[in-house]
């Protein structure tokens, strides 16, 4: 028989367990989107929701709106070379035959040599990163082209 301080440690833990088990009922706020008086059209076309295969943290950037004769463009990107070198993480570096000539392993890249092209992609846009020069101490990456992901 159970008395009443088992029964009560049962129903927490099954609760516990139901909790674990049921989604959350939380909702993203909606924000109030400017409207055209015209035809009742949202303006500003960004999701209210928040998409749940985004990464941690990343919003999609603002659409251009055309306003009368007038076009409202998104500010201006400043490109993130630094985090984006910071990316390529080098496993290993090996000589080849031609005396001074190297190889290197990268991780998520696989084998790369002097003339290849990486793409990378942060925060929405997808940079092109050459690989100018291997040495024995590392890889010498060079900025090559930044586009927009689709």
């Amino acid at each position: 028989m159970m008395n009443q301080r088992q029964t009560a440690l049962l129903i927490l833990m099954m609760s516990f367990a139901m909790a674990s088990v049921l989604p959350a009922q939380t909702t993203a706020p909606v924000s109030e989107a400017p409207t055209s008086a015209a035809t009742g059209e949202d303006l500003d076309e960004q999701p209210k929701t928040r998409d749940p295969f985004w990464p941690v943290g990343w919003k999609p950037p603002p659409k251009v709106v055309h306003t009368g004769g007038t076009t409202v463009q998104r500010p201006t990107f400043k490109p993130k070379w630094t985090a984006v070198f910071r990316t390529i993480q080098v496993t290993s570096i090996v000589e080849t035959f031609n005396k001074g000539e190297y190889i290197a392993t990268v991780k998520n890249f696989g084998v790369v040599e002097k003339g290849d092209v990486l793409s990378i992609k942060l925060d929405g846009y997808i940079y092109q990163v050459l690989i100018a020069n291997i040495t024995n101490k590392g890889i010498v990456p060079a900025k090559k082209s930044v586009a927009e992901s689709k």
